[in-house]
């Protein structure tokens, strides 16, 4: 037959549950069972045993010493530091004992049983930790107790002896311990004891009812049942560092880190949510929301959390963080030139609007964007730089230097984006590269940006994106700036540049336009001073023009002259492919002007023609000045400039300006002449 089997109902008597965390702190405790005559911990426990219609009884008692190692999951009030709740617990271990048991079960001529349990002791578990506590109630069923010292001895006479095989039966625990559980509900109660300076004590009380009866053994010949009744309660105490004090930001609009009333009291809220007297030190959480906080001088914070808002620091000041600094989304860093924020923990950043010279001191994780929008500027990283999936480095690029981030170490996780902006045409034509990240140690950059323009996309005055090379050490851009008149970055200037200009549609009108669409001047316009400027490279229709140095300016000077005819072009011998007449007050309402050129235009501040037309002599653009300008100032209103065939540069014409005597007989019919001539040597090269 088979031994009787005594361990699990002296097991399910140990078994004291409790349960765990809201998502608080996580609180170590020695719970300590108390000691009898307190009826507390001390257990009735009786064994019935059945031998075909006979049954027998014996109950004897247990008490129960020694402690429970615990990890409580426990949610404390910030303000009153009280107990909120209990929400988990983990059992890690300690030592529950009991007082020896026997039982004596006389079957009378059928012999006798004799069972005692000396020894024994108990550890706790948690096989899935953590298990759960509910208003303070928890189901012993999550938790696991583990005997693993002292022993069972069984022994017996006559037939009911012979039940036990063999006889006497030994369990030795220290080598074969017996894991047990049971169902029940305890109790679980902590509660703080007193606050003394910055550590505040708690105490803590577990109490397990204990009341069941289980079949052990039924072999039907021999059943065997363990009954018990009793309460079980540890008790036990621990410490708490109180938290840092806590300043929250009024939200009340944006101000000054230090912003102080009249009467003392700072723009932060304490834990109360009143105005507090002190702003955040060294010593204390900041907490941002709302509005964005300006960092005027130097300043020092335990952590920073930006809930909303943000955090800006001027110029050449230092915002120093002990701990983790973090910026929610939506949330932004403003880091003014030469200014500083140190993180001595983690620092995680949703958006940095860097200045040239500003720097963070510690890790950086990127989950938005890095930005440099007052222009190109330098922002270093002291620490890992971590672009996260999505993050974007929008960098801008100028005539000679762009936006440059340099970091300890940097990586570029997938998905991580660069956007590239041309703020000005390069120095030169033709191509170009620039430094946008460096290492400034011996490591190696992890990763590449997987987000980023196209090759031929333009960047902006006429800056053409080639591609983007990321080595050991640095993240180089390939740049190309295109001659004016190459609408489309293709390295030559002809006809479908042209025919880009026309399907564009905006010449001459007063609408936004792009390089791609015939800004070549950068006026955001496309008017004859494009054109012009296309004519000055004297690059049309002669191939690839990358290697190509720019023309050598010709000599000679064109004339503008107004006479009784009106005004005419001389170009006293050369041959001109292009004017453009400009007047500042708009004195150009009287007659249409006989323009020549693919391009045209004739308005009252404007008068020019360019392309596909050739002047060598004189040319009469008409009677153009309105009558009501005959008082003006012609040498300080026009403005005439000219592109040569075959040579490079727009020149600046001469003009031959009457007395104002002959110009109101000219244009009113008034008075007499006088002549004069101003001569501009002005030349641009393209």
């Amino acid at each position: 037959m088979k031994p009787m089997n005594w361990v699990p109902g002296l097991a399910l008597l140990c078994l004291l549950a409790v349960g765990p965390a809201v998502f608080g702190e996580t609180i170590p405790v020695d719970l300590g069972l108390t000691s009898p005559p307190n009826p507390m911990n001390h257990l009735e426990m009786t064994v019935t045993a059945g031998y075909g219609a006979i049954q027998r009884s014996d109950s004897d008692t247990t008490d129960a010493s020694g402690n429970i190692l615990s990890r409580l999951g426990i949610d404390f009030d910030p303000v009153t530091h009280q107990v909120q709740s209990v929400d988990e617990v983990e059992f890690t271990g300690g030592l529950v004992s009991f007082t020896d048991m026997s039982f004596v079960l006389d079957f009378s001529f059928f012999g006798w049983i004799e069972a005692t349990g000396s020894g024994i002791g108990a550890t706790l578990d948690t096989p899935y930790p953590p298990g759960t506590v509910a208003g303070g109630d928890f189901d012993t069923a999550e938790h696991l107790v583990v005997l693993n010292q002292g022993s069972f001895v069984a022994s017996g006479t006559g037939l009911v002896g012979g039940v036990l095989d063999p006889n006497p039966t030994v369990i030795d625990l220290s080598t074969s311990p017996v894991e047990a559980t049971t169902s029940a509900t305890g109790q679980l109660q902590a509660s703080l004891a007193s606050i003394h300076d910055s550590l505040a004590t708690y105490d803590v009380v577990l109490t397990l009812p204990v009341n069941f009866d289980e079949a052990v053994m039924d072999d039907g010949t021999v059943s065997v049942r363990v009954a018990a009744t009793g309460t079980f309660e540890a008790a036990g105490q621990f410490t708490r560092a109180l938290p840092p004090p806590v300043r929250i930001w009024d939200g009340l609009g944006e101000g000054d880190w230090g912003q102080t009333d009249g009467g003392g009291f700072s723009r932060w809220l304490d834990e109360n949510h009143d105005h507090a007297t002190d702003i955040p030190g060294a010593a204390t959480d900041a907490v941002v929301q709302a509005d964005t906080v300006l960092v005027a001088a130097d300043r020092e914070a335990r952590s920073l959390n930006v809930i909303s808002g943000g955090v800006e620091i001027a110029s050449g000041r230092n915002l120093t963080v002990g701990n983790d600094v973090t910026f929610a989304a939506g949330t932004a860093l403003t880091l003014g030139p030469a200014s500083q924020l140190s993180v001595g923990g983690s620092g995680t950043f949703d958006a940095v609007v860097a200045a040239d010279g500003s720097m963070i001191d510690g890790s950086a994780d990127i989950c938005r964007m890095v930005s440099f929008p007052a222009g190109p500027g330098t922002l270093h990283v002291e620490g890992l730089l971590r672009m996260l999936p999505g993050a974007e480095f929008a960098c801008r690029v100028d005539a000679a230097s762009a936006d440059l981030i340099t970091a300890d170490d940097v990586l570029l996780r997938s998905g991580s984006k660069l956007t590239v902006q041309a703020t000005e045409g390069l120095a030169s034509v033709g191509e170009a590269s620039r430094t946008v990240m460096q290492l400034t140690s011996g490591s190696t950059i992890l990763g590449v940006f997987t987000d980023v323009p196209d090759a031929g996309d333009h960047l902006g005055h006429g800056v053409f994106f080639e591609d983007v090379t990321t080595s050991a050490a640095s993240v180089t851009l390939g740049l190309f700036q295109a001659a004016d008149g190459d609408a489309n970055g293709d390295r030559r200037v002809n006809g479908v540049d042209i025919q880009a200009i026309l399907s564009a549609n905006k010449f001459g009108a007063d609408v936004d336009t792009d390089w791609p669409e015939g800004d070549f001047t950068g006026d955001g316009r496309c008017n004859g001073l494009d054109i012009q400027a296309i004519l000055a490279t004297n690059l049309f229709g002669l191939g690839e023009y990358a290697a190509m140095e720019p023309g050598v300016l010709g000599d000679g000077t064109v004339d503008l002259v107004v006479d009784s005819e009106g005004i005419t072009i001389d170009t006293n011998g050369l041959t001109i492919n292009g004017y453009v007449l400009i007047s500042a007050a708009g004195i150009f309402t009287g007659k249409p002007a006989r323009n020549l050129g693919f391009f045209k235009e004739d308005t009252d501040t404007r008068i020019s023609g360019n392309f596909s037309a050739l002047i060598n002599g004189q040319h009469l653009l008409g009677d153009v000045i309105g009558n009501e300008f005959s008082q003006v100032d012609l040498m300080k209103d026009l403005t005439f400039t000219y592109t040569i065939q075959g040579a490079a540069g727009v020149h600046e014409g001469n003009l031959i300006i009457p007395e104002p005597s002959t110009l109101a007989m000219l244009i009113g019919g008034m008075f007499g002449l006088w002549a004069c001539r101003r001569r501009r040597g002005r030349q641009a090269a393209a």
